[in-house]
C-alpha cells in the first residue's frame, strides 16, 4: 500500500516526458499553429499541471505518514483517460502518416513509451492502442470510481452511484445494465437499465 504514492508519481514524469515527446511531434507536424491543435494540445497540458498537483498531494500524504487515501484511484481514473484522448491527439496530429506505421515502436506493454523514444509513428501508434485497454486494467474506471467514493473520509455515497457501488460488491449479474459512471464535470446521472435510455 504504502509504494503507491511513489509509483504514481513515477508515472506522473512519464506522462510529462510523453506530453512533451506530443509537443515536438506537433511542431515536426507543423500542427502547432493550428487552432484545433493547439486547443487540444492545451487540453492536455492543464490536465499533466493537475496531474501534478494531484502527486504533490499524495506526497505530502505520504511522508506525514497518512494512509492512502482516494487519490491513487482517482489517479487512475484521470490518467487513463486523459491518456487516451491524448494518444488520440497524436494520431490526429500524424494524420494519413498514422495509418502505416513505420520507425521504432513502443517498448513498453502498458503505459507511455520510454522516457527520449523517437517520435516514430510505429511508437505513438503502438501507444495509442494500448491505451485503449487503460480505463480497463488495473481496476476499471468504473470499479476506481466505487473505490475512491469508499475511501473518502465520510466514506458515504449517494444516489445511483451508491447503488451501482454496492451492486459491484454484491457481484450482481444486473451491473452491465447500470451506468456507473457521472459526466465529467457534472452531477452523476441516474442508472439506466439494458432495456431503455
Amino acid at each position: 500500500m504504502r509504494a503507491a504514492p511513489l509509483r504514481d508519481e513515477a508515472a506522473r514524469l512519464r506522462i510529462r516526458t510523453e506530453l512533451d515527446r506530443l509537443l515536438e511531434l506537433a511542431r515536426e507536424q507543423g500542427r502547432q499553429d493550428d487552432p484545433r491543435f493547439r486547443q487540444r494540445l492545451a487540453w492536455c497540458y492543464s490536465q499533466v499541471e493537475i496531474m501534478r498537483y494531484l502527486g504533490y498531494r499524495t506526497l505530502t500524504r505520504f511522508l506525514r505518514g497518512s494512509q492512502p487515501g482516494p487519490e491513487s484511484s482517482i489517479f487512475k481514473i484521470f490518467w487513463s483517460e486523459y491518456h487516451q484522448a491524448a494518444t488520440e491527439l497524436a494520431a490526429d496530429v500524424m494524420g494519413p502518416h498514422a495509418l502505416v506505421p513505420s520507425g521504432r515502436p513502443r517498448t513498453t506493454a502498458f503505459q507511455t513509451d520510454d522516457p527520449g523514444a523517437p517520435n516514430s509513428t510505429a511508437s505513438w501508434v503502438g501507444t495509442f492502442l494500448g491505451a485503449r485497454a487503460e480505463t480497463i486494467y488495473a481496476g476499471s474506471s468504473q470499479i476506481q470510481r466505487c473505490r475512491s467514493v469508499k475511501r473518502t473520509p465520510s466514506g458515504s455515497t449517494s444516489g445511483c452511484l451508491a447503488a451501482s457501488c454496492s451492486a459491484m460488491s454484491s457481484g450482481s449479474s444486473h451491473v452491465s445494465a447500470i451506468v456507473l459512471t457521472a459526466p465529467r464535470g457534472g452531477a452523476a446521472r441516474a442508472p439506466r437499465s439494458a432495456s431503455g435510455p
